[in-house]
């Protein structure tokens, strides 16, 4: 007698479905009550978050949470659309282009660079809350020469989310180390030239003091580069002697040096140089205003997706174009021959050459944000023209990302960007093709709202309110004093109301980093502040 499927045990079905994705096993819920049955489990659901997705800060407590954390971390990882919300923040960071390096860090938020007048090598950086503050951090030691539009890499491995949490809450100290590489001067005897420069610093982080910084190392690279792309490789994914780990140096300028490799061992601080080959026999790619990142899903070892503008073919000048082009670079995780493979586009790009990017927390999609090109029909993608466009590559696959909402940044490029543990997007300074340049920080995420982009909201609500107020209270002023013109029993013009003053002293209180206007939907704004440093504050908008 033939044995159905729905004849097995709960215990068989459980085994089944923990064989297969967590959206593959979704897919099947309809196919029976016992499926759904089994689908019910909730360790079934934490196996294939752990499995998917990798430990994650807390556990489910509630029926359903194992579920609910699941899909939200699949619908990040899915990229079908983003949202943006500007960040209410208080820095004298200026206005920055040329790639200042954003990264986060045990619960703080650091940018470092950019293209600012003596202030290339500076270091700013705040905890991760709300109302956000960024201030200057000094670092201690020689330090580098003044360069811009260089790489900065942060040398920890960004898969324990867990550990690190549990650092936090314990209160313990913390350090993380960052590499800054190549660059262009922005001095000396020959301005504006490539820099064979590199150099390390450390952070340490306290639970009850600010950062403190200082250089532990300065050396020289095998060739000078800017504009190229320098990413960690951790140690537990590299099958070599190496016990920190690596660094790989692909593309930039010069253009002789775009298609070589340059490898940087943590543990010996030595460097190592390649050309690596095609597998298509193609000639190899050389790469320019690109983004590389490091992700474990592709094969067992790991490889690092490049994409960028590729050079314009049979071009005497070596000029660059718009052209998309996606590669892996297969080898770097475990010390074999290294080589290019190309990765899949599904159809031709909204965004132009020039990008930021950052991997989502918790997923393997990187996320990339830049402008249309010069030849896009109708601008940005989901509707706002002038405003920046997003691609995403989910799975080795690159396409487009819808944009929602009503507040979207405007177009942009060369900025920084990083992506912080919870998987928001954080996005900061950058210029565009008109000569603008911003100082403002933007947040985005996809799928579920974060827990970052919901205390912005809530700031941004509370701002917004706090200046209804302020509005009303002085249309009402503005009305007792025209009032006061007619009548002779009115108050006495320049007089206020008994408590007026003093309501008016809270109000203004409250909102001593806040704009006395409501502000734009979209572009820079500079807020007042009334504290100490004369810093520059970045404003937002209320989302929905």
């Amino acid at each position: 007698m033939p044995i159905r499927l729905g004849d097995l045990s709960d215990e068989v079905h459980k085994a089944v479905f923990q064989c297969l994705h967590g959206h593959e096993a979704a897919a099947v819920a309809a196919a029976g009550r016992f499926v759904a049955r089994a689908l019910g489990d909730e360790e079934l659901w934490k196996r294939c978050a752990w499995q998917e997705f990798g430990p994650q800060e807390g556990t489910a407590k509630r029926a359903g949470d194992a579920l609910h954390l699941y899909r939200g971390l699949h619908r990040r990882g899915q990229c079908l659309s983003l949202r943006w919300a500007r960040v209410p923040c208080q820095h004298n960071l200026g206005m920055r282009t040329r790639s200042p390096s954003v990264f986060c860090s045990h619960g703080f938020l650091f940018v470092f660079g950019g293209q600012e007048p003596r202030r290339e090598t500076d270091l700013h950086g705040g905890p991760l809350t709300m109302p956000l503050v960024l201030r200057r951090i000094d670092i201690a030691g020689a330090a580098l020469p003044s360069v811009y539009d260089s790489q900065v890499t942060v040398l920890e491995d960004d898969g324990e989310p867990r550990e690190r949490s549990a650092r936090r809450r314990n209160g313990a100290s913390a350090s993380v180390r960052v590499l800054v590489s190549g660059g262009l001067a922005a001095g000396g005897s020959v301005p504006h030239s490539e820099s064979d420069r590199f150099g390390i610093f450390e952070i340490h982080i306290s639970p009850t003091g600010a950062p403190r910084a200082k250089w532990v190392l300065a050396g020289i690279m095998p060739f000078p580069r800017s504009g190229h792309c320098a990413t960690f490789v951790p140690a537990r994914d590299r099958k070599l002697t190496s016990s920190k780990g690596c660094v790989v140096l692909t593309g930039g300028s010069p253009s002789h040096r775009a298609r070589c490799v340059d490898m940087l061992d943590l543990e010996s601080l030595c460097w190592s140089s390649s050309t690596p080959a095609s597998a298509s026999g193609a000639s190899p790619p050389r790469w320019r205003q690109h983004s590389a990142m490091y992700l474990r899903s592709r094969g067992r070892d790991g490889a690092i997706l490049c994409c960028g503008r590729s050079e314009t073919v049979g071009d005497p000048d070596c000029r660059w174009s718009d052209r998309w082009m996606a590669c892996w670079l297969e080898g770097c995780g475990s010390g074999a021959e290294l080589r290019w493979v190309p990765a899949a586009l599904d159809v031709r790009l909204s965004i132009g050459g020039a990008h930021v990017a950052c991997r989502l927390a918790a997923t393997d999609s990187v996320l990339l944000v830049g402008a249309s090109p010069p030849d896009a029909p109708g601008g940005a993608a989901g509707g706002a023209v002038g405003g920046v466009v997003a691609a995403a590559a989910v799975r080795g696959r690159l396409r487009d990302v819808e944009l929602v909402g009503q507040t979207v940044p405007e177009d942009r490029t060369f900025g920084g960007c990083c992506g912080l543990p919870d998987g928001t997007a954080l996005f900061y300074g950058g210029c565009n093709d008109r000569g603008r340049t911003f100082d403002d920080i933007w947040v985005a995420h996809t799928g579920p709202k974060t827990d970052f982009f919901l205390l912005v909201q809530q700031e941004l609500s509370f701002l917004t309110k706090m200046q209804r107020r302020v509005r009303s209270l002085r249309q009402n002023m503005d009305d007792d004093s025209s009032d006061a013109e007619v009548y002779d029993d009115a108050i006495p013009p320049g007089s206020i109301a008994p408590g007026g003053a003093s309501l008016l002293a809270e109000l203004v209180a409250d909102l001593e980093a806040s704009p006395s206007e409501p502000p734009p939907p979209r572009g820079p704004r500079t807020w007042p502040s009334s504290r100490g440093g004369g810093g520059s504050s970045s404003g937002g908008s209320s989302c929905e």
